[in-house]
């Protein structure tokens, strides 16, 4: 396991060289290999499920003294006989499958009666083909499912902000909508009629013409990308954009604004520079009608 050191042999002390005396038995060897792990480690009788060995670290998890833990069934370790037998059952589907390895998590008991996560991986042993001893690694993962249970918690909290910050964006597109809407309204039933009522000819009317065109189209992004930093049109090319868009000619142009033809062509040229369509076969006005 990582993290995990496994004592193999016994390090000679003193000057002379003198070995230290090995155990004598194999539990208690085996219990001087372990001591120094954080896990416990069972080994077990299958069928029966009878404890034959486990290691120091038992009292640290389970609060039970080796010696009333030998020789005792696993039932003792969970808090409900379902557990125990729900256990077994996944015990013998994996030896029934062939599995050398079988890793569960679940709910165990201590001593004191508390209830705690644990993880427990098993390797099954065989004597002449058949399986007779489980060795179990237990790890406490209380913690872990708490951060688990904290990160699942923190995901279904993001779940409903996206689904309350939907809602928010879904009702701000309505009340776009309905003020798009209302000033169209507006402009249609309060200024449009007055405009009509005008009587105005000649340059004038052409004017009128391009307030009524405007009008219409109140809630456009016309304005905003003619103004964009990327298009760096001064306001008078502005001006005159909307007036090309609404298929005034440069002709009518420089009357309108009172320039000559030339500066009205040469501020042409400049917005088909600005919007990077030059020596293109393009209609400028039909490039600006899709802004």
């Amino acid at each position: 396991m990582p993290g995990t050191h496994i004592v193999t042999s016994i390090a000679s002390s003193g000057e002379g060289g003198e070995d230290e005396e090995m155990p004598k038995n194999s539990s208690d060897y085996l219990q001087k290999l372990n001591e120094p792990l954080g896990v416990v480690i069972f080994s077990v009788i299958i069928p029966e499920r009878i404890v034959e060995y486990v290691n120091c670290a038992i009292v640290n998890l389970f609060g039970y003294k080796l010696d009333e833990c030998i020789g005792e069934k696993t039932e003792i370790f969970y808090p409900e006989v379902d557990g125990y037998h729900y256990f077994g059952r996944t015990l013998k589907s994996a030896i029934k499958e062939g599995k050398d390895v079988l890793r569960v998590e679940g709910l165990f008991k201590r001593k004191n009666g508390e209830i705690f996560s644990c993880e427990v991986t098993t390797t099954f042993l065989k004597e002449n083909e058949k399986i007779v001893r489980g060795i179990s690694i237990m790890q406490d993962v209380t913690e872990r499912g708490k951060s688990e249970a904290i990160l699942l918690e923190q995901k279904k909290a993001l779940e409903q902000k996206n689904i309350a910050l939907s809602e928010i964006l879904g009702q701000i597109e309505i009340e776009k909508k309905q003020i798009k809407d209302n000033v169209m309204a507006n402009a249609e039933n309060l200024l449009l009629p007055i405009i009509q009522k005008l009587s105005l000819k000649g340059e004038s009317l052409k004017y009128v013409q391009l307030l009524r065109t405007n009008l219409q189209e109140l809630t456009s992004s016309f304005g905003k990308k003619l103004t964009a930093k990327e298009s760096r049109l001064t306001s008078r090319e502005i001006e005159i954009c909307n007036m090309i868009r609404n298929g005034i000619t440069s002709k009518e142009i420089a009357s309108l604004l009172n320039i000559s033809l030339g500066t009205a062509e040469k501020h042409r040229n400049n917005i088909r520079k600005k919007l990077d369509i030059v020596n293109k076969d393009v209609n400028l006005s039909s490039v600006l009608k899709t802004f």
